[in-house]
């Protein structure tokens, strides 16, 4: 900061210019975001030229999509083992496991996972921001003093201080748009919207020239940026029309410009005041971001949303939706004629049950005969809705309903396929989430936590009977040089793609073998290593015949069992098939 007012006025203007490009790209990319959000939420206004006897019906067939897709994407927790890289470190692994699964759990990932999913589902992109995050606050204490009288007393404590990751919104991040990713990009930039106050909390006291290490905030040149004034509010973004209102969120407060790049960090107020530069302060030399997409475009940061997958299709089944009901409505209550000079007042020739009509003639009054609709009109929208699926894969089996306007799921292998190509597009979005924000956070997080933790760290175990321990963790127990394996987001969608495996196999042998043809003992053998809930879920799936030949396969003692078909009873039939094969 020891830079002249002119020098650091070029340095903001030459940042500013250098990510421009970056800009003018995001601000692009902010037409295609609102038409995103637009078509999940179904909130573009109906056509002006619409009649007010006209159907305006628009269901949320994107949001159905990309929610069913989001619950099978996010329903896990985000975990990640840690393992030594050397035997030297074999030790202190188990230390850093410890402390990783704690900040793990204080950080709340599991509450964060559904909103970075869904972001990028319906933006092609989702963003977030890895940190050492630090939060202490000011509490009254009650206490007594040694002749017991009470005391009250004002005590600073810490609310937390671990590494962190903060969801952030695509609307508010750009980046070098010849990167391919970020460790491509040159740079990526975070915009936030800060108030006066949280401005001041982050300011440094000390005045001319000195140290990073000096400093004792992060910010610089706060009085400048407060006497500039708040930022005026940008565009409303489709969310903000939606909701109904004006955009509030930014109201009062003031621009800042956090533009990372692998060596140097540079914060800019207002797009004019340079308010911090400063080398990475993370050791791990990387920018805190971490970006995925879960539909990839090629050779680009931006991935495609899945609602440019539904646009179109919901619009057609909104057109004949519409057009169908226009049509019901006519044939309910059709157009009249009358006789020119035979009513006095066609207006008042209202359509209602006993209304009174004074005519001259009974001819003057006729109504018009509306052809009913074709079968056809109620098929398009099956094959639209079929066509919907296909090429979203997100499928009735997936939903949980019982028709399909693609395969047919009342066959085994009609079901297979949907359920097989449907979890293998969901997994594969999943790890476009996995590998690019979850695995890139926790190494962040490993770095951090080596760089940062500064003081021993207790942490709870649970023991196998429910009993709790606890052990103290120190900085100097995570030192050394570890991986950071992600594991545990894709149990779910393993787990339903194993399941439906396993019946889609057994539906197919099932004639074979109650026929006596297959020897189910491996397909018995699958299912009791299955967990629990699927093994429940793989019962109701099977007809009652081949439940039984399931159940009384190993041992035919517990054919009067109903409900043999279970885990433990698998497990128990196949240890006495062991001891009965080794005696």
């Amino acid at each position: 900061m020891a830079k002249g007012e002119t020098d650091v006025k070029q340095y903001v203007d030459a940042v500013i210019n250098e990510t421009k490009p970056g800009l003018d790209e995001h601000q692009k990319r902010v037409k295609r975001y609102d038409k995103s959000y637009d078509v999940y939420r179904a909130s573009e206004p109906n056509p002006a030229s619409l009649e007010p006897w006209q159907s305006k019906l628009r269901v949320r067939y994107g949001m159905q999509v990309i929610d069913t897709a989001m619950v099978n994407m996010a329903s896990g927790r985000p975990r990640c083992k840690v393992y030594a890289r050397t035997p030297d470190y074999a030790n202190k692994a188990r230390c850093f496991q410890l402390v990783m699964d704690y900040y793990a759990g204080q950080d709340h990932l599991w509450e964060k996972q559904p909103v970075i999913v869904q972001q990028g589902l319906i933006y092609g992109i989702t963003v977030g921001k890895t940190m050492w995050k630090y939060e202490e606050t000011d509490r009254i204490v009650k206490g007594y003093d040694e002749a017991g009288n009470p005391i009250v007393s004002n005590e600073t404590v810490t609310l937390y201080d671990g590494p962190s990751i903060e969801p952030w919104d695509v609307y508010d991040a750009w980046w070098d748009p010849n990167g391919r990713d970020v460790d491509t990009c040159s740079y990526v930039v975070l915009r936030s919207w800060l108030t006066k106050e949280q401005l001041l909390d982050k300011q440094c006291s000390n005045t001319g020239a000195h140290h990073p290490h000096e400093c004792d905030g992060l910010y610089h040149n706060v009085d400048k940026l407060i006497q500039a004034g708040a930022t005026e509010k940008p565009d409303l973004t489709a969310q903000d029309r939606a909701l109904g209102g004006k955009s509030t969120q930014v109201k009062g407060r003031y621009e800042v410009w956090e533009v990372w790049r692998n060596d140097r960090l540079t914060v800019i107020g207002n797009q004019t005041i340079l308010l911090r530069d400063v080398p990475n302060p993370h050791w791990h030399g990387k920018k805190p971001v971490v970006i995925a997409a879960t539909r990839p475009d090629l050779f680009k940061v931006q991935g495609i949303p899945e609602t440019e997958l539904v646009d179109h299709l919901q619009q057609a089944m909104w057109t004949v939706q519409n057009r169908r009901m226009d049509m019901e409505n006519l044939t309910v209550m059709p157009p009249l004629t009358y006789r020119e000079g035979g009513i006095q007042d066609p207006n008042q020739l209202m359509l209602r049950p006993r209304a009174k009509w004074a005519v001259t003639d009974h001819d003057d009054i006729k109504q018009m005969v509306i052809q009913p609709l074709p079968p056809e009109a109620f098929q398009e929208e099956q094959a639209l809705l079929g066509q919907l699926q296909y090429v979203t894969g997100i499928n009735p089996y997936i939903t949980g309903a019982t028709q399909s306007g693609g395969a047919d799921q009342n066959t085994a292998t009609g079901v297979n396929i949907l359920n097989e190509v449907a979890s293998r597009l969901l997994q594969f979005k999943a790890k476009q989430i996995q590998y690019g924000i979850w695995q890139r956070t926790f190494e962040q997080w490993g770095n951090d936590i080596q760089q940062f933790m500064d003081k021993p760290l207790w942490v709870r175990i649970t023991g196998p009977s429910g009993e709790a321990e606890y052990t103290e963790v120190s900085p100097q127990d995570v030192v050394g040089e570890f991986d950071f394996i992600l594991e545990g987001t894709e149990d779910s969608l393993s787990k339903q793609q194993e399941r439906a495996d396993t019946v889609g196999l057994l539906n197919a042998l099932a004639p074979f073998i109650q026929a006596g043809i297959v020897n189910p003992k491996p397909l018995a053998e699958r299912i009791a290593k299955l967990p629990p809930q699927s093994v429940r879920e793989t019962k109701k799936l099977l007809n009652s015949t081949l439940q039984h030949a399931m159940s009384t396969l190993l041992d035919p003692a517990i054919a009067t069992e109903t409900e043999s078909f279970d885990e433990p009873a698998f497990r128990a039939n196949l240890e006495r098939m062991r001891q009965r094969k080794s005696g």
